[in-house]
């Protein structure tokens, strides 16, 4: 993750769900945990073992970008993360195609005009390597690029993900090591109980 303010690494054990469901836990060297985030797309849960400290809120955009360095959605976040891309509720009236050398540029904007995402797609493997989302008036507030694609349980799944906001001037590179693809998730993986004794604080 790179922004005017840090720049920083770590190593995440992710588990994630549409629509907004997302549990992370951040690794020390040795792959201890060294805090655990989670979110059923209602509530925000931290918890630092370290700290002793146990933060609860709800999951708002704003507790969601405190936590996750990134000004984006949930929504967008899950899609993000699960290798999809976030589409913006476009017309489909206003969808235009054409081709550049290799690759279709597909073009979608709202109906007022407001949001306009063009999408590079492979020409080859039908595959989407670049979305890049513009808005009236501000320009190009989000780009995420999709790359090594690879077969993981009969779906093609990008190992390296790079999501960049230039409004924030952030970069935010996801690689992935291992990729387990679930058919069911218990749904106590996105609810976190603060253990006994901790300190239990308000998120703001």
């Amino acid at each position: 993750m790179e922004s005017p303010k840090e720049k920083f690494s770590v190593k995440e054990i992710v588990i994630t769900k549409r629509p907004q469901y997302l549990r992370l836990e951040t690794l020390n060297p040795l792959g201890q945990p060294l805090f655990f985030i989670v979110t059923d797309g209602k509530e925000l849960s931290l918890f630092s073992p370290s700290e002793n400290k146990f933060y609860r809120g709800i999951a708002s955009r704003k507790n969601v970008s405190l936590f996750f360095h990134v000004n984006l959605g949930l929504e967008e976040m899950v899609s993000i993360i699960l290798g999809k891309v976030p589409l913006i509720d476009y017309d489909a009236e206003h969808a235009e195609c054409q081709m550049e050398a290799d690759f279709y540029m597909l073009e979608l904007s709202t109906k007022d005009k407001k949001l306009t995402q063009i999408l590079k797609v492979n020409l080859s493997d039908q595959k989407v390597v670049e979305s890049e989302t513009y808005k009236q008036g501000e320009g190009l507030i989000l780009t995420a690029q999709y790359k090594r694609y690879e077969k993981i349980g009969g779906i093609s799944f990008p190992r390296e993900i790079t999501v960049t906001l230039p409004r924030d001037e952030t970069r935010v590179k996801i690689n992935y090591k291992e990729i387990e693809l679930l058919s069911e998730i218990d749904p106590d993986q996105f609810r976190l109980i603060p253990p006994q004794g901790v300190e239990v604080l308000p998120l703001e």
